[in-house]
């Protein structure tokens, strides 16, 4: 190497430093998805369509999985970063999410076999994915009342 040249150490993928199974189970949701759904109707108005492109890729060091979302929802749109990681203490996985409205959400999760469940305070996600992995649809809920009412029905599909 000449002196004084910095030598670049590519990102850390397959041989993640400390990764486990669970970080492994969740390349199914590598790589960049078109989603297409409905919001059902309720309070907010009448059903109306939600479209986004959806990016997942593994953080540096390969213990976090980035999730970035540009989509329109309704008319509205939908820009949204959500981190995704593995808690070993408690054995299932935790996301957190930043949106375009400032809101940000936290999350547990799981992945057993094809299904993708995702638990919040006021919304939750249970899913599956095609036996080939290049489809999950699902249903998002969100607690009304003390009640889970459905929200919005999705499927997002690998490019």
């Amino acid at each position: 190497m000449a002196d004084g040249a910095v030598e670049l150490r590519q990102p850390v993928e397959r041989d993640r430093l400390g990764a486990t199974d669970a970080h492994e189970r969740l390349d199914i949701f590598v790589g960049t998805w078109h989603t297409v759904g409905e919001i059902l109707s309720g309070d907010e108005g009448p059903p109306r369509v939600l479209r986004a492109i959806d990016t997942y890729e593994w953080g540096a060091g390969g213990h976090f999985l980035v999730h970035h979302v540009d989509g329109d929802m309704g008319g509205h749109p939908v820009q949204a970063l959500e981190v995704i990681g593995w808690d070993p203490d408690r054995g299932d996985y935790f996301s957190h999410a930043y949106d375009n409205t400032g809101s940000v959400a936290s999350y547990r999760a799981s992945l057993t076999e094809l299904r993708w469940q995702i638990l919040g305070a006021q919304e939750r996600f249970d899913g599956q994915f095609s036996e080939d992995r290049h489809i999950l649809r699902g249903q998002w809920e969100r607690l009304v009342d003390g009640c889970w009412t459905a929200w919005m029905t999705i499927s997002l599909t690998r490019v």
